[in-house]
Formats: C-alpha cells, structure tokens, sequence
C-alpha cells in the first residue's frame, strides 16, 4: 500500500474497488475516500460527507442537527430526531434559512 509522509499530512492509497481507495490525516481532520464519497471527521467530531462531484452533502456533529445537502432540496433533522426541517430547491441554489416541514 503505497504510503507518502508530507510534512503536515500522512497520505495512504489502495486499488479503488475494495472500500476506501484513499485516506488524509493531517492536524485538521481525517479523511477517507470511499468510492467516489469522501468521509471526513474533524478534530471536534464532525462528521462530513460529500460526493466528490460535490453534488450531495451530509453533516453530522456530536451535539447538532444532521443536514443534508443536495440539487433537490436542503434537509435538517434536529440531534433528538424531533424535529425535520426541510425546503426544496426548484432552481438548484444554496443558501437561506430551512423552512418548517
């Protein structure tokens, strides 16, 4: 498994096909390319991913709401699964306040 050693991050990469193909560590995060999804974690435990298109992406932190971002619609789910906040994109723009479900 071909490894390289940068001065501010370790890289390994494998044959794409079998899992992940890829993973970053450096003193920011961690992250692992897993088809063509990158999985990323960070130093406060939020967890991110996102197409590597960067069509699609979802955030998860220890002690907030999931998001999940897509062309279609923006998506917010509340840390106690109470709540579901979501707004549809009819022109495919980001950006503006979720609305109620």
């Amino acid at each position: 498994m071909p490894t390289k050693l940068r001065p501010n991050a370790v890289i390994a990469r494998r044959e794409p096909g079998r899992g992940w193909s890829g993973v970053e560590i450096t003193g920011h995060f961690v992250r692992m390319l897993v088809g063509y999804t990158w999985v990323e974690i960070d130093p406060r435990g939020t967890v991110t991913r996102r197409t590597a298109d960067g069509v699609s992406a979802a955030f998860l932190e220890f002690d907030d709401p999931i998001i999940q971002l897509t062309e279609d619609a923006d998506v917010c789910v509340s840390p106690d699964c109470e709540q579901i906040h979501r707004r549809g994109r009819a022109d495919g723009a980001r950006g503006g306040a979720l609305a109620g479900p």
